[in-house]
This record gives C-alpha cells, structure tokens and sequence, in this order.
C-alpha cells in the first residue's frame, strides 16, 4: 500500500481565466433587515481570502496582495484571475502572509 500526497487549492469557484473584482476574492458580507453586519460574520458571496476590505488595501500597500489588473471607472476594480491563483500557489495567503487563518493549498493523503 502506498501513499501518495497530493495539492489542493481552495478557490471557491473562481473563473479559470480573466478578471474578479474584489467581491469575488473577499466575498460579501450578509447584513439584517437593519442594514447591520450580521454577527458572527455570514457572507451571501463566499470569500476566497476572508479579508476585509482595508486589509486587502493595506496588503496591497504592503506588497502581500497583487495590484489591480485594470481599472474600469472610479469604482471599478478588478484583478487578473492568474494573480489570485499565484498567492495560493506560494502560500503567500495564510499565515506566512501574517494573517490568523489558514487558506493556503491543503495536502490530502491518498490511500491507494
């Protein structure tokens, strides 16, 4: 019997090729009848970095996320799907990045 090690990246539907915009990479956050962030955090688009917003800008500013891709308008933002993919691939998501969660490639065992 042997076993074989194999990667997995977590990626929460993202489109194999093209550009997201930041709803897609940190999802959206569900809010009560109020208006008011629900507690604890639900999301009614899954996230693929569980970040909020300013983090993901100061990630940015500290060269732990990508820069956008392309700009459509002031507010308008999007990033090249690739670049996304690259920080699982490295692992630079998880804690290596500084952050508390765990979202880098998982390696599952394969009994065969």
């Amino acid at each position: 019997m042997s076993t074989e090690i194999t990667e997995v990246v977590l990626t929460n539907g993202l489109p194999e090729e093209g550009l997201v915009r930041l709803n897609q990479i940190i999802g959206v956050r569900a809010k009560d009848k109020n208006g008011k962030l629900i507690v604890p955090p639900q999301y009614t688009v899954a996230p693929v970095i569980p970040v909020s917003k300013s983090t993901w800008w100061k990630g940015i500013a500290e060269g732990i996320y990508p820069k956008p891709a392309k700009k459509f308008g002031l507010r308008c933002t999007c990033w090249d799907v690739k670049d996304i993919r690259k920080l699982f691939a490295r692992g630079e998501c998880g804690e290596s990045a500084g952050r508390n969660w765990n979202h880098s490639p998982l390696k599952l065992i394969e009994n065969l």
